[in-house]
């Protein structure tokens, strides 16, 4: 689950730039949104690893995928903790249709 959990922690580090980003105005000026891209880069590692994040949800276990979301939900943080719930519960949604779609 290695390829999986990295693609998931470089996602939640652009996301929190993100939300770094605008939360004092609600803005993002130039030194922000190069911030962001950076981060952003590893997103064609992602992209890359597809076919094995694939077949590593695909050979997961129940307990490893519950692992997996419950390493998502300690990592990931909004101001929030409304909104986190229900991105978390999305994510919780998401990462069970995403196993039985590839288990199938």
């Amino acid at each position: 689950m290695e390829s999986t959990k990295k693609a998931i922690k470089t996602i939640l580090k652009t996301g929190t730039k993100v939300i770094e980003a605008v939360k004092d105005d609600g803005k993002i000026d130039i030194g922000e949104s190069m911030g962001i891209a950076m981060s952003a880069i590893g997103f064609v590692s992602i992209f890359k690893s597809l076919p094995e994040i694939k077949e590593e949800i695909k050979s997961a276990t129940p307990v490893q995928i519950a692992e997996l979301v419950e390493e998502f939900k300690t990592e990931f943080d909004l101001p929030n903790d409304e909104a986190e719930k229900i991105v978390e519960t999305g994510v919780e949604i998401l990462t069970n249709l995403l196993v039985l779609v590839f288990k199938n």
